[in-house]
């Protein structure tokens, strides 16, 4: 099995688990459901389509962005020691760091994806 993301914002299609926005449909953020149905489901990769620049001096990955919040929605979400684990252009990594004990059929975390403001961008 693997991790399943489900695209809550921006609604790209009415009916889950919905798709990854395009750089068109993807404003200043993107929430995604993950679940991990398996203990070895560890990894799941969320598109946020931002187009960062980087990496390197300056940039914007470089400068953290985007901001990511984990938002644990069960216990065994806790158990699983959800990470960011890596940031792209247009995607970020969320990896679980638990495996024993932390399988559930049912929406383990939610992760809100942001890009900071910018009045001049």
């Amino acid at each position: 099995m693997a991790v399943t993301v489900n695209y809550e914002y921006p609604i790209v299609v009415a009916v889950p688990p919905g798709v990854a926005p395009t750089a068109l449909q993807v404003h200043d953020s993107v929430i995604a459901a993950v679940i991990a149905t398996a203990n070895g489901d560890t990894d799941a990769v969320i598109t946020h389509n931002f187009g960062l620049t980087g990496p390197g001096v300056g940039s914007q990955l470089n400068a953290g962005q985007p901001e990511v919040l984990l938002i644990p929605l069960l216990p065994v979400a806790i158990v699983a020691s959800w990470i960011v684990s890596a940031r792209a252009a247009n995607t970020i990594t969320v990896t679980k760091l638990g495996v024993g004990g932390t399988s559930d059929a049912a929406v383990q975390l939610r992760v809100h994806i942001k890009r900071p403001h910018s009045i001049g961008r």
